[in-house]
């Protein structure tokens, strides 16, 4: 039986690949007695919250009476100050099975109202006080996202509140944040000195030898992909763990988990079915629309539609796109042949542009006819 824990976030260690030395660089952060944050950083389904899941359980499991964890809720349900300081709150509750009604920060309509700062410290001190010699990890998911669902200086508020719970409250805690982005409200922010000394733990696509022992330990003895079903396999996902899986759980639907050697046909015929999953169509308009600005936008419809690699001199050509080049390069989305020559590094996400049933819309609504 293949279990390939897809599109969920992995939670196991046994399941987790090609990221090790992000593991230990967290464990060495956490553990090495300062309050220095942790910030994963990277594009959509890139690993974060595995990465960030999977190293919370490394120490909870090892040091048990060392750790407690407290994970916010999704930053979508977070749209104010007091939104924010009402979760960190109730999730100190409800690690402890304390009711938060009782905390002296809820009103008579069921309202949430802080003070002052110092009444939330007083409130998280008391609370944290009956796990003493424990240090609690506050998680949040995309924390960037948080910030940019906030109005007005409500993002700047938060922002406060977390460096003063990093640098001045003396609670026993340590933040692990993961984002997207650096938003510029907090690189910006004279309120974030803390935060922006923060340790930036940078994820991207794998390399060919970690997309091979990914797929060898996934597999198990069940399936071996040939040395042309490997190349293909990582010309099409890039080395993105997420495409990877999507192409391995297509490849298994199809055949089964009955022993064979996958060749790169049988990775092709996976592609063609995985250009038509749901999870595609989900995960990659979310990328296009949420994490490619509209120059990014331009340049993989450009390399989409005219089926062909973009030279440095044709960049320069079609107008101030070096740049947007050079983000998709560095985020694992494009990459450079001969040194000069830019071409999809994901090559599923082309074949999904090309299939995709927004695709006239956008060509139209992008002006692509009046750049080529």
């Amino acid at each position: 039986m293949i279990e390939l824990n897809f599109p969920d976030a992995v939670r196991e260690e046994k399941d987790f690949y090609g990221r090790r030395l992000e593991l230990e660089r967290v464990a060495r952060t956490l553990t090495g007695g300062g309050r220095r944050p942790v910030i994963v950083l990277g594009d959509r389904r890139i690993g974060k919250t595995s990465l960030q899941t999977v190293s919370i359980r490394q120490l909870t499991t090892r040091q048990p009476w060392t750790w407690a964890t407290l994970i916010l809720p999704p930053a979508s349900t977070i749209h104010s100050f007091d939104d924010y300081a009402r979760a960190f709150v109730q999730s100190l509750c409800s690690y402890l099975n304390a009711d938060l009604g009782e905390t002296g920060l809820m009103v008579d309509d069921d309202a949430f109202r802080l003070a002052s700062i110092g009444q939330f410290t007083d409130v998280t001190s008391r609370l944290m006080g009956g796990l003493s010699g424990r240090t609690f990890i506050i998680c949040i998911d995309e924390f960037d996202a948080m910030l940019v669902n906030c109005p007005g200086t409500d993002a700047e508020r938060i922002i406060g509140l977390t460096d003063y719970l990093i640098q001045r409250s003396g609670l026993p805690l340590l933040f692990y944040l993961t984002m997207t982005r650096l938003p510029k409200s907090l690189k910006q922010s004279y309120r974030s000195p803390e935060i922006a000394k923060a340790e930036v733990i940078r994820l991207g696509t794998f390399t060919h030898e970690e997309t091979s022992e990914m797929v060898t330990g996934l597999l198990h003895n069940h399936m071996a992909l040939d040395p042309s079903g490997i190349e293909r396999l990582f010309q099409l996902s890039g080395g993105h763990p997420y495409v990877i899986k999507l192409l391995l759980d297509r490849l298994v639907l199809r055949y089964g988990s009955r022993k064979l050697t996958v060749t790169s046909a049988m990775i092709e015929q996976s592609a063609a079915d995985a250009t038509n999953d749901a999870r595609a169509l989900h995960t990659f308009e979310n990328i296009y629309h949420v994490d490619f600005t509209r120059q990014e936008q331009q340049l993989v419809m450009l390399l989409a539609d005219r089926r062909c690699r973009l030279t440095r001199q044709q960049l320069k050509a079609l107008g101030p796109y070096q740049n947007a080049a050079h983000s998709l390069e560095r985020r694992g989305y494009l990459r450079r042949t001969d040194g000069d020559t830019f071409d999809f590094r994901i090559g599923l996400l082309g074949n999904w542009l090309r299939g995709w049933a927004g695709y006239e819309d956008e060509h139209e609504r992008l002006e692509l006819d009046a750049l080529w």
